[in-house]
């Protein structure tokens, strides 16, 4: 479930929700954006979109930085 607080990001895949930092700054992370290349045939094809998906998936902020 979605704090009412989270931000909320409508994607051309479907709906994330976020986080609301202290500064006013909305952090979403790990936000689908393309589709797995999962072959070698399409390895090194252009990128496709990421699948849909329903309802709303959270991407919030994390304590890890890559």
């Amino acid at each position: 479930m979605t704090d009412v607080s989270s931000p909320v990001l409508q994607t051309p895949s479907g709906t994330v929700s976020g986080t609301l930092r202290g500064d006013g700054t909305r952090v979403f992370r790990a936000v689908p954006v393309t589709a797995a290349h999962d072959t070698a045939d399409t390895r090194f094809a252009e990128p496709l979109p990421a699948p849909r998906w329903e309802g709303i998936l959270a991407c919030p902020d994390t304590d890890e930085r890559l």
